[in-house]
């Protein structure tokens, strides 16, 4: 979420606003949080990456196997 989304649900959930002198720190630590999860996201995609392949390779499939697979779990997480 960004800084903006943020502010606006404080703003709704909450009944106030984030101070000014506040802002910027609030804005930094989303942005870090943010760059956390794109990181941990990215693992993740690459473990199960790798899981597959192994999979794949130890089940001996074909490459008309593992393009039926993939089409089939593509846009599932």
């Amino acid at each position: 979420m960004d800084f903006s989304t943020f502010r606006n649900e404080m703003k709704r959930r909450c009944k106030t606003d984030i101070p000014v002198n506040e802002r910027d720190q609030w804005e930094r630590y989303l942005a870090e949080k943010r760059a956390a999860v794109a990181a941990l996201t990215a693992t993740i995609a690459d473990a199960e990456a790798e899981i597959n392949a192994r999979v794949y390779r130890l089940f001996d499939l074909s490459k008309a196997d593992i393009a039926l697979i993939e089409a089939t779990i593509a846009g599932q997480y």
